[in-house]
Formats: C-alpha cells, structure tokens, sequence
C-alpha cells in the first residue's frame, strides 16, 4: 500500500498542476521552446527601465529536479509580463559584460555561488561590483550552497551579499510535505499570493546574517517549522532576497510559487508591483521539458 506522505505528495502535486492542465503532455514541437527562445535573447531592451539577469547552470541533479536553466527561462519569461520590466538569461556569467553592469538585480538559480559562480576572481569582481552599486542579488535553492570549508573567503562574500547561505558546516536537509506561510502578509514579498501546500527538499539551519528579515516558513508533517525565505536590505543600499525552495520542476507550474519568487526578485530590484503583486502567467507548454538524458 502506498504511504501516506505519497499520497499526501501526488495530491499537492494535483493541486499545483491544475490550474494550467496536464503539464505532461507534452507537444513535440514545443519541447523546450522557452529555453531556445530565451537563450537568443543576450541583451536588454533600451526603452526599458527596470532590467534582470538570471543565471542558470549545468544540471547536478537527477531529471525533474534543480531544472535550472528551464526554470530560469520561466521566470524571465514571467518577469517580463510586468510594465517596464526586461530580463536575460545566461548559463553561467553572461560573455556580454554590459548585461552585468545594466542589471538592476542578479538572479542565481543554480549550483553552489560560493563554489561554482565565484570560481574565479573576475566573477568574484563582476559581484562586489554589483553589490557596491546597490543593485539587488537573488538567490535561489542550491544556489544559496556552500560547501568547501577551504573556499572561506568567497563564502562570506556570499552570505555578505545574500544575507542567507546553507553551509555544510552547520545546516541539513529535509524532504517532505509542509505548508508554506506567508510571515508578514503586508510585504511586497508576499502580496498577491496565498499560503499553500508544498512537497519540496527544504534547508534547515542556515547561516543568516543578523539583518534579514524571515519573510516565509514551513510548518512540516512532522511538526517541524523552520523558515525558508529572507529579505536583506543591505548597507550599500541594495536588496536582497534568499529563498529556499525549489527542488521539483512541477512546483513551478503553481501560480502561488512562482509570484513568490517574482515578487522577490522584483523587490529585489525596487520594482513597485502594487497591491496584488507581480503578473506572472504560464501555460502548458511553458512547463514542457526535453526528454529524460539516457
């Protein structure tokens, strides 16, 4: 007989899917079209003010899960349905640096920053840059990792930018069913959007700088409550958000998880999206991947 927490897991799933249809089935023309769309777009429009950069990087995960790239697609996608609002999408530092020093906010959805997008010290330049302009830095699930206890200098220049890392050292991972709840209901982060059900990996026992703000928890099957998401307004005048969540492709097809991630990152940005938060819609085929690697 199935276990609970699988039944309880399919149902969530169910729920999150249902609004845009079966996001399994899958066109053959369209396979991938939003990262092949996407990836031909390396520079921001003029006319538009308010400019994003998202950076993916290779698969290090098994499929349907840390889809980085396509996810990072669909958030670009979603992001430009705002007034104003343009964003690009590169896997890894984009070979174009102007994109870098025009973007208002940096997105990372990845592997670990402190370890693999800090790899050098050109990147590490490209992101004390940015920072020290004031300008807003996103990260997002693995991407909020660090991991080498001999890479401490670029560790402390990320959770320095960030506000929020999981360290090796001190935090851990669970796998489950939760609830996800909105802490301050009133901030930008969390408008538009209500609480909903999650079956997700979650970090626990982050290391958090003392000035960002806790925005988002879970409350666990098990009983175990922890919080998932942070706002970090900087010294250097800019903002920052850390969220954890992530793990599943499918989680993106719910419209409550992604304008969570979409309002954050245009926060990030000092982008205002008004009472009801940012737009941000997707279809079907938005949610389409490449088959499975063999």
């Amino acid at each position: 007989m199935m276990k609970i927490s699988k039944i309880k897991c399919l149902i969530i799933f169910l729920l999150s899917t249902a609004y845009i249809g079966s996001v399994w089935a899958v066109d053959a023309n369209s396979i991938d079209k939003l990262v092949s769309i996407e990836l031909k777009k390396t520079t921001f429009s003029e006319n538009l003010k308010t400019k994003i950069l998202l950076m993916a990087s290779k698969p290090d995960h098994p499929y349907l899960t840390h889809m980085y790239l396509h996810e990072c697609c669909l958030l670009a996608k979603c992001l430009r349905q705002n007034t104003g609002v343009d964003a690009v999408v590169s896997i890894g530092w984009p070979e174009n640096t102007d994109v870098i020093s025009e973007a208002d906010s940096i997105v990372i959805y990845g592997s670990p920053v402190a370890d693999h997008f800090l790899s050098d010290e050109i990147a590490c330049q490209n992101l004390q840059k940015h920072i020290n302009a004031g300008k807003g830095i996103v990260g997002f699930h693995w991407a909020i990792g660090y991991l080498y206890k001999g890479n401490k200098i670029k560790g402390q220049l990320w959770l320095n930018s960030l506000g929020c890392i999981y360290d090796e050292s001190k935090s851990n991972v669970m796998m489950g069913n939760a609830k996800v709840t909105r802490l301050i209901p009133a901030h930008p982060v969390n408008k538009g959007w209500l609480d909903f059900l999650l079956c997700d990996e979650y970090y626990l026992n982050m290391n958090v700088v003392k000035e960002a703000i806790p925005i988002i928890k879970i409350k666990a099957d098990n009983g175990r409550e922890d919080i998932v998401a942070w706002c970090y307004q900087r010294q250097d005048g800019g903002r920052s958000y850390a969220n954890t969540l992530g793990h599943y492709h499918y989680n993106f097809a719910n419209l409550s998880f992604l304008k969570m991630y979409i309002n954050g990152i245009l926060w990030t940005a000092k982008y205002d999206t008004g009472e009801d938060g940012a737009k941000c819609q997707i279809s079907p085929e938005d949610m389409n991947l490449p088959p499975e690697p063999k």
